[in-house]
């Protein structure tokens, strides 16, 4: 799984959280990656990938990895952060990322909300 790269010069802060489901006996691998463009060579991001997830029928179902990265961290010129998550083999299981940008540059934060998004309580 590649999740769609997240603009990290509007936000200070982004925290990734991988939601896994009932998962199949395989190693789980979670990190960032960085690029310069959205579309360009996204590359590891130093000390921003967690400990894999060892093969297991069980141990892994229902469990969460939270990755925080702030924009300093980045390289010199990336501008582009993605979550990167990796299954050891075909199968998988249910699981998704959820992208939070945080301390928005500039307010508010909804001017940069997806076109799909229907509706912003704050």
């Amino acid at each position: 799984m590649v999740f769609f790269p997240l603009h990290l010069q509007k936000w200070e802060e982004v925290m990734f959280i991988l939601l896994l489901g009932d998962m199949a006996a395989e190693t789980i691998d979670f990190k960032l990656q960085e690029s310069a463009t959205s579309g360009g060579t996204y590359t590891d991001i130093s000390g921003k990938a967690a400990t894999q997830l060892a093969a297991h029928a069980s141990n892994n179902d229902n469990k969460q990895i939270v990755i925080n990265l702030k924009a300093p961290e980045l390289s010199a010129g990336m501008r582009y952060v993605k979550g990167r998550a990796i299954t050891g083999n075909s199968t998988g299981g249910p699981a998704c990322v959820i992208a939070l940008g945080m301390k928005p540059r500039f307010a508010p934060g909804s001017d940069d909300d997806l076109a799909d998004v229907v509706q912003i309580i704050t």
